[in-house]
């Protein structure tokens, strides 16, 4: 045991806080880190991120949209490239992927970005242009002049008489001059009533062409028949019974599920009915949530519609729509200020919505709170503004996000990827994952959300979450660094990455780790000090994994080596004879590194290991999870300055 009053030590008990970047190293607390790169801290320390598993090509093209859909006979990962729909068929990697395009179809792509949502037994498609696709899991068509004839009318028994405009009616209650006269034969077309005579007697614009009985429609003024297609938009959601569709600053409302066949893809209620019409904000639509509420038949409760300066709430969940005219509050401003940027990055969960914003990512219920107080509202994601204070602006409303294994991965860091075989087509891929982990850990008492940092190896167009067979699944639809489109599957426990060898197979790829730790001033910040060494402990080691231990002292901008080495736990064996080979349990290894190096601090010509404060930087290549870090130092006094 060393016995030296001046020695110094100070470690990291737990990283269960999780990333911050929002602060300078040296003032986080110390259950938190500066910044990961593919690791999980789950469980209070670091470990190496799940892996992302290659599952089959997809047809190269723009990624406009993708969306899980399932009903009664098919779970089925939809996705929109170049304007075609197609089936990816997830669950099979050697299945071919369907296209399932309205038949006759050529090229539709005109839109960068697409809106796919599920509708009770049909997927509703739109890019903001064309009419919608609608696909019932077996075919699909283009919701494009549906016409209905109009229920309104009153049926009665009559009696013509040839060259005669009069004629006899079972009762008149119900007519009014005007209203058009249909008829089998005997009554020319577009003949309307010119006056109501007597309880039984109306008067014809026409002549009858002969003397017969018939049964005659009466039909209000108006068209005969209505136009029941779904309304071109832009954004789409599903909630309440009720398909929504926003266009612009506009937002319609489809007729209410189960009150007829296919009620949930028409749109006849808002041309007759009181309540019709549309509602309309001050701006462009950009997103539309249901927050959870607490109504038992759907569990959802108000539709929160968004545009980049306010978020507006409808009160979807009241089903008699001939009410809202006269429903205090049916539309209602909840903030000013700040909104929702890209319709696919948002998350609902908790009772909440988190959304992306242009300044980052908010929590609904956190911007709503304090908008009613003096605070100031500060983004939920302050604490991984490293990566997402420095996205492009004009690309945010592309990004994509997705909430599994209670995690939620936003897209951020896009650039142009062009796509193969076409130089002139090109997606907006985004290179970086900003991990939020929603279930750390326990650790005196239930932590809130945390970051883990980013997670990098994919380029990211679109998430898709489903059930399938009975599982919970995200996948990934990237389009790669060399243009062509693939489906990874984000997986919840593998060891590495899985990618195409080349060769119409798959290979394992480790994952690259990296923890920025916070400063370490050895409770003496006004102290100059010597580093002298580390102890670095991992746990769970899987297979071979290289490490390597950096530093920086004080505020230098740049890292100095300390160590690097290689470890290597075998993880199966073969020595017993049994029907496959048996896992070994995970490896464990305990280092105790070496002295740093001689190096120079450029310009205050002193030794890289003296200093006030130092910084450790681990990195690591494989599975492992980083369980003990621990710098040791020793006080100097002002005559040990290390000069060099």
């Amino acid at each position: 045991m060393i016995n030296d009053p001046n020695r110094l030590m100070e470690g990291i008990a737990t990283f269960i806080g999780g990333a911050n970047s929002s602060v300078d190293p040296a003032l986080l607390p110390p259950n938190q880190y500066s910044w990961g790169v593919n690791v999980s801290v789950r469980g209070g320390y670091p470990r190496t991120r799940p892996g992302f598993k290659f599952i089959k090509a997809l047809p190269n093209g723009v990624i406009q949209g993708a969306c899980y859909f399932n009903n009664s006979s098919t779970e089925q990962l939809m996705t929109l490239i170049g304007g075609r729909l197609y089936d990816a068929q997830p669950l099979d990697p050697q299945a071919a992927v369907l296209d399932v395009t309205p038949a006759n179809e050529l090229n539709n792509y005109v839109s960068r970005r697409a809106s796919m949502v599920a509708v009770n037994n049909f997927l509703v498609v739109q890019d903001g242009v064309n009419p919608a696709i609608v696909y019932t899991g077996f075919n699909s068509y283009r919701s494009q002049n549906i016409l209905e004839e109009l229920q309104s009318y009153v049926e009665l028994e009559i009696t013509m008489g040839a060259n005669n405009p009069r004629i006899n009616v079972s009762s008149t209650t119900g007519l009014f001059p005007g209203m058009l006269v249909q008829v089998a034969r005997g009554i020319p077309a577009n003949t309307i009533i010119i006056s109501v005579d007597t309880p039984t007697e109306v008067t014809l614009s026409e002549n009858c062409t002969l003397t017969a009985l018939a049964t005659a429609k009466f039909f209000p003024p108006g068209p005969l028949q209505l136009n029941v297609s779904i309304p071109v938009g832009g954004i789409m959601a599903f909630g309440n019974g009720r398909l929504w569709v926003a266009r612009g600053n506009q937002l319609f409302a489809g007729d209410l599920a189960g009150s007829y066949a296919g009620a949930e893809v028409r749109f006849s209620e808002i041309q007759y009915l009181n309540g019709g019409g549309s509602f309309s904000v001050d701006s462009e639509i950009t997103g539309l949530a249901f927050l959870p509420g607490s109504d038992t038949s759907t569990g959802q409760g108000d539709l929160i519609v968004f545009t980049r300066n306010e978020i507006v709430a409808v009160r979807s969940n009241i089903f008699d729509r001939t009410t809202w005219q006269a429903t205090p509050g049916m539309q209602r401003k909840m903030f000013v200020g700040g909104g929702c940027a890209s319709p696919d990055c948002m998350i609902v969960t908790n009772n909440d919505v988190y959304f992306r914003a242009l300044e980052g990512i908010r929590s609904l219920v956190q911007t709503v709170q304090f908008s009613k107080s003096a605070n100031v509202t500060l983004v939920d994601s302050i604490e991984a503004d490293r990566v997402i204070n420095y996205d492009t602006a004009r690309w945010v409303n592309l990004s994509t996000a997705s909430y599994f294994d209670y995690r939620s991965l936003y897209a951020c860091a896009p650039k142009i990827q062009v796509v193969s075989g076409d130089p002139t087509s090109y997606n907006i891929v985004f290179t970086k994952l900003v991990s939020q982990d929603f279930n750390p850990g326990v650790y005196q008492g239930n932590f809130p959300p945390v970051y883990d940092g980013e997670w990098v190896g994919l380029q990211v167009c679109k998430f898709v979450t489903g059930i399938f067979s009975g599982s919970k699944r995200c996948f990934a639809l990237v389009c790669g660094s060399d243009g062509n489109n693939a489906l990874y599957e984000i997986t919840t426990d593998d060891y590495s990455d899985t990618v195409p060898d080349g060769n119409n197979g798959t290979t394992s790829l480790p994952i690259s780790c990296q923890v920025e730790c916070r400063r370490m001033a050895f409770e003496s910040p006004d102290e100059i000090k010597e580093l002298v060494r580390a102890d670095v402990n991992f746990t769970d080691i899987y297979g071979a994994v290289s490490w390597a231990l950096d530093f920086t002292p004080d505020y230098y901008p740049s890292f100095f080596p300390i160590q690097s080495g290689t470890i290597d736990f075998d993880t199966q064996t073969e020595q017993l004879e049994t029907c496959s080979p048996p896992d070994l349990g995970l490896g464990y290894r305990a280092i105790r590194t070496v002295k740093p190096s001689d190096s120079c601090v450029i310009g205050i010509s002193r030794k890289a290991r003296f200093g006030y404060l130092f910084q450790p930087r681990v990195s690591w290549i494989g599975y492992a999870k980083l369980a003990i870090f621990k710098f040791h130092a020793s006080r100097k006094d002002i005559s040990d300055l290390g000069e060099c």
